[in-house]
């Protein structure tokens, strides 16, 4: 990209760019950085010829960040699930068939969250375990408000998902907790009232005229053949 868009955009501008000028049967996003390991293609392209209609994802089983990202990380894994109903093992580092490209660019999710809009699209994958690679220059920029940023961007996927439980929730808490009202019980409250917020407010960011948009930001393709 001429300009960094974040790595959601850029990958929906890159699907979208690919889908209609490239002639192709899969499509692996990926990255460039070491985090993705290069070695683990042979097993997405060998799974991929084995169920060659499936999305095939690479899932992390081990992750090579510090012991607070990776607490941080178990907790995004566990409120998306519980609010979505949604277990998100992976990331951009996929298999993708070209019918799968074809509906991601025309899912306005793919916009925000690469992951949410793959699992919006396709409800049936199989995967292949991944371990996190090593960084080939420098340590990750991703702090602990990119991680709630990113976490609260997948969960708005599913934002009518997300109110229904979060209805449900704040009903059961109230009738079993709020019997006697302080500042402490009001806590999970205010934090889910404040995720629901959030998450229809990220809703609002999923553009697809933005993303066709996009393409015009995109450095020429020729520069890399």
């Amino acid at each position: 990209m001429k300009k960094n868009r974040g790595h959601a955009r850029c990958n929906a501008a890159g699907l979208k760019y690919i889908n209609d000028k490239e002639n192709f049967d899969y499509v692996i996003p990926m990255d460039g950085d070491g985090e993705d390991r290069p070695e683990e293609l042979k097993l997405l392209i060998d799974k991929a010829s084995e169920y060659p209609e499936m999305v095939v994802t690479a899932d992390r089983i081990k992750r090579s960040e510090g012991f607070f990202f990776k607490f941080c990380y178990l907790v995004h894994k566990y409120l998306t699930f519980i609010f979505t109903g949604k277990s998100i093992k992976f990331g951009n580092y996929t298999c993708l068939p070209k019918f799968i490209v074809s509906q991601m660019t025309e899912e306005p999710a793919t916009w925000s969250s690469f992951s949410g809009s793959l699992s919006k699209i396709s409800k049936e994958r199989k995967s292949i375990s991944s371990t996190r690679g090593s960084r080939y220059f420098g340590p990750s920029k991703m702090n602990f408000f990119d991680l709630v940023r990113h976490s609260l961007s997948i969960i708005s996927v599913f934002k009518t998902t997300v109110l229904v439980r979060s209805i449900i929730f704040l009903a059961v808490y109230i009738f079993l907790v709020l019997q006697h009202i302080s500042l402490v019980t009001l806590i999970p409250v205010g934090l889910v009232i404040f995720m629901v917020f959030s998450v229809f407010a990220l809703s609002g960011r999923e553009n697809i005229t933005e993303l066709n948009n996009s393409l015009e930001n995109i450095n020429s393709i020729e520069n890399f053949k």
